[in-house]
């Protein structure tokens, strides 16, 4: 049982429960029908114990329909076998019903009803069900026959009436089939189409679920990349305020130098300055030697 019931299955289900109730309703009706008849006296032939079984009847089709319809429509979806059975079950009762009425009612044109009948059935556009209830209604219309034969009997044109009355009777349920076969197919034509939309709808689904896991994909992969690219850039900038802190260190190793260098400089020029009073001092002192030598000479 799918979670979304199909079309046919909705279909099927609707008109369960207006046959149903349509059947029920018609029973109810023909009952007051046929209790106004004999309480105005209209049809002498209508026994009272004819009618209270009647109502017995209507009542035991009222339980067996209700528990039929409950079997077929359950909490747990709409369950097929239980459906079919439910139709043989409203085949049966239908012609029992049938010939209980043209038993019992004592009404020659009450065979007309067999048509009713027959429409009731077709309602569920299954073709199969309408052979069997056509079969059905032909034996029912032989069986009323031979028990009163005066019912298709004209009294003036007896051959010629039976035989417009039995055409007519085979052309409307050869109609009603005809109805209900193209209507069957085209109920399954539906039910196709709607299986291969729902099937094209359930391959666009997976394509957007799959759009969607890649998007998913994608993003988580951005999102790793952007991180990446955050990292990189924080390494980037921690890189480049290492860069700068070494420039600034060595601007001031740079000025550093740059004062090391002046005061070597000053240094030198000190020494350079030493030397030439050095020097100075040496020739100074080589004439006070060489003077003291000449005097010593003098002396001597």
């Amino acid at each position: 049982m799918e979670s979304e019931e199909s079309f046919l299955i909705n279909f099927n289900k609707k008109s369960l429960k207006l046959i149903l109730i349509i059947y029920l309703a018609s029973c109810f009706l023909s009952f007051l029908f046929f209790c106004v008849l004999k309480a105005l006296g209209l049809s002498d032939n209508i026994s009272i114990n004819s009618l209270i079984i009647l109502g017995i009847l209507i009542l035991i089709y009222a339980i067996a329909f209700y528990k039929c319809y409950k079997s077929t429509i359950t909490e747990n979806g709409f369950n097929t076998k239980a459906f079919n059975v439910t139709k043989i079950i409203i085949l049966l009762i239908t012609y029992f019903h049938y010939l209980f009425l043209n038993f019992t009612m004592h009404i020659d044109s009450l065979w007309l009803i067999i048509f009713f009948f027959v429409i009731l059935g077709a309602l569920f556009f299954d073709v199969k069900m309408i052979i069997q209830s056509i079969i059905l209604s032909i034996l029912c219309q032989i069986i009323v026959f031979v028990n009163n034969p005066s019912i298709f009997l004209d009294k003036q044109l007896p051959i010629a009436e039976s035989l417009m009355r039995i055409i007519a009777i085979v052309l409307t349920l050869v109609g009603i089939l005809v109805i209900v076969y193209f209507a069957s197919k085209l109920l399954e034509s539906i039910s196709d189409k709607e299986i291969e939309v729902k099937t094209e709808n359930q391959k666009l689904v997976d394509l957007f679920k799959n759009i969607s896991e890649i998007s998913t994909i994608i993003l988580s992969s951005s999102e790793n990349l952007s991180a990446a690219i955050e990292e990189q850039t924080s390494s980037l900038l921690e890189a480049s305020g290492t860069s700068q802190s070494v420039s600034e260190d060595s601007s001031e190793m740079l000025d550093k130098s740059n004062k090391n260098k002046e005061i070597l400089s000053n240094l030198l020029n000190a020494n350079e300055v030493v030397t030439n009073k050095t020097k100075d001092s040496e020739h100074k002192i080589k004439e006070l030697i060489n003077i003291t030598d000449n005097n010593q000479n003098s002396l001597n």
